[in-house]
């Protein structure tokens, strides 16, 4: 896994039961990504947090994204497609790069 090139997004927190009252504290989340039309195949990627904590459901925060696998991170690199993003079993998110 190559970490030397970031991936910078943006996602805005869906009102979702998986998210804590609280919102989201932690500046790091590990999370499954998948395009929006092939759900099924979801890769498992880290998203880091880069603007202020707590992360409450209705807000954007810029993250970094590390994906897992260089395979699905140099599609993504390559075609930028849409990813939702998944924690646990519940859509929390859809990740835009900037």
């Amino acid at each position: 896994m190559d970490l030397s090139k970031d991936l910078i997004g943006e996602v805005e927190l869906l009102y979702n039961p998986a998210i804590p009252k609280d919102g989201l504290a932690k500046p790091k989340q590990r999370v499954e990504l998948y395009e929006e039309l092939t759900p099924k195949s979801a890769w498992i990627a880290e998203l880091i947090i880069l603007d202020n904590l707590p992360w409450y459901a209705g807000e954007k925060r810029k993250v970094k994204v590390r994906i897992m696998s260089d395979e699905f991170k140099t599609h993504v690199e390559e075609n930028r497609p849409n990813l939702m993003v998944r924690y646990g079993s519940s859509v929390i998110g859809k990740l835009e790069f900037v």
